[in-house]
Order: structure tokens, then sequence, then C-alpha cells
């Protein structure tokens, strides 16, 4: 089931609706939920399946990545500890051959490689500190080494292979508080980009 929630509701987890308890009754025992941020994702053909081999880009946070703050100060972000666990995680299930890992054990990276890789990705999993850009939605982004990748610079891309994005970073499927109708967040945007699906969080 596709949820396509309008005001106050578009911040709600309505997938997670239900009576929890000793008589637990709850949506996820009838359904499996999804969102989508207005209708047309629903009214457009999936494109052909790409002749290409399949590829996965994963980028996680490594040590030491900086942001700018309101001053236009650099100061650290917080740790993220389970980002080596993801990585290790999807290493598992993806053939070496089809991944490419960016930002692994404190090896740098950099926006310019990223975009540089995208065109080619079926799927791209993101484990880093994602911001939201109220002002300018385009200046939203994902935090990695050197810089952020905003969705102005993904929209750049050609992505005939975007199959899936998953974006495990905070606030990255969360709307604005002033515009509840409007889809503002990075997981829509990145839908707009081009990828199929996506996967964001709403905390």
């Amino acid at each position: 089931m596709y949820w396509c929630p309008t005001g106050p509701f578009t911040f709600l987890p309505i997938h997670a609706a239900g009576r929890y308890g000793k008589d637990a009754n709850y949506a996820s025992q009838y359904f499996i939920s999804s969102y989508v941020p207005t209708l047309d994702p629903l009214l457009v053909d999936d494109p052909p399946e790409s002749t290409d081999p399949f590829s996965m880009l994963a980028v996680i946070q490594s040590p030491g990545v900086q942001r700018m703050d309101h001053a236009g100060l650099s100061c650290p972000l917080p740790p993220l500890p389970s980002t080596e666990t993801e990585l290790h995680n999807i290493r598992k299930h993806v053939p070496p051959e089809s991944l490419v890992a960016l930002g692994a054990s404190g090896t740098a990276t950099s926006v310019e490689v990223i975009e540089s890789r995208l065109p080619k990705s079926s799927i791209v999993h993101f484990a880093c500190h994602g911001t939201q850009n109220q002002a300018n939605p385009l200046e939203s982004g994902l935090h990695i080494d050197g810089g952020v990748l905003t969705i102005a610079k993904i929209i750049k891309q050609p992505l005939p292979n975007g199959s899936l994005a998953f974006l495990s970073a905070c606030g990255t499927a969360m709307g604005v508080d002033e515009l509840p109708d409007e889809a503002m967040s990075l997981g829509a945007c990145l839908l707009y980009s081009g990828f199929r699906r996506v996967v964001a969080t709403m905390w």
C-alpha cells in the first residue's frame, strides 16, 4: 500500500499505526506500506531493465568528516560507529566485483568521485549524516569527506540505472513544518532525480 499523506499527516509514521500491547493489532500485520510524495511516481511506468552489469555504490562516513555551521566555521560531525558494520553486512551479500565502497576504514573520498559513480550504479547506499535545507531544498544533502553531496549535484547526473537509493542517514524522509504539503525531503528529491525506489528515515 502506498501512502500519499498531506498536511500534518506527512509527519506521522502511518505504517506503524495500530493498537500495541496484549491484543496487538497493527497495520503491518495486514499490508506492506510505502510512501510517495506525490502520485506521479505511481503513474509512470518503470523504464526498461538496464543491460549494464549490476553495480552497487556504498558510501559510509569516515572519521573526521567536517561540516559547515551557520557561522561558516568547520566543526566535526558526531561519529557513526555502526557504518562499518553496515558495510560489512553489505559485503556479505554483494559480490566484490559488483561493489564500490567509498569512505571505508578512513579511506578518503570526495563529492566528485561519488558524482562520477552515480550514473553507473543500480543501488546506492549512504551511511552518513544528512541535513535538510528548508530555505533551499536543492542544498539539502549527505555529508561526506570534503563536502556535502547536495540534491543540486545529484540531479545533474543521468541515472539510467537508478533502481534503489538507501539513505541510512537522519531525517532524510522528513518534511518542513511550515510547508507540510510540499515534498521537500531528501528522499523525495532523490525520487525526482531518477531513482525508482528510495528508503529514507523519518527521525
